[in-house]
């Protein structure tokens, strides 16, 4: 699963960025978080756990990850209330996400493959500030099926 952890986290970051609302946002996937190094604003977009669904059989594949995209902001740098909205929005739209991971026929444009998006489960947001950073964590549940190429 850590390969599909992975693509999980690249196909989220590539969503963002090909989304306007967040023009001028730093987008990485945890993978690449090295990069970021106090670039402001910044989201990181990790997959912190995918515990597979233990009511499904073995070779269904399904896991319930926990995505979690958080958004680092400088006060000093303005609002950040676009780009919470923003993402928030991100987290509850289950279209945009299956068009990027869901197989829907020929030809195959996806840049990621492997995974199949069902549903999301739950979201939740959670923020707090450390000095004049600003930090917002935007954390969605996936029921995904891994597809075996």
């Amino acid at each position: 699963m850590n390969n599909s952890k992975t693509k999980i986290e690249n196909g989220i970051a590539q969503i963002l960025k090909d989304d306007a609302a967040f023009a001028g946002v730093n987008i990485y996937p945890f993978s690449d978080s090295t990069e970021a190094a106090d670039s402001h604003p910044t989201i990181i977009v990790k997959c912190e756990s995918a515990p597979r669904d233990s009511d499904l059989a073995l070779e269904m594949h399904a896991f319930h990850p926990a995505v979690v995209m958080s958004l680092f902001w400088d006060n000093e740098q303005g609002d950040s209330q676009a780009v919470e909205g923003a993402l928030d929005s991100v987290s509850r739209d289950l279209d945009t996400l299956q068009a990027a991971f869901n197989y829907d026929g020929e030809p195959d444009t996806r840049l990621i493959t492997g995974i199949h998006v069902h549903y999301i489960e739950s979201t939740d947001t959670q923020s707090e500030t450390e000095g004049t950073i600003f930090r917002v964590n935007v954390t969605m549940t996936l029921f995904i099926e891994e597809v075996i190429l």
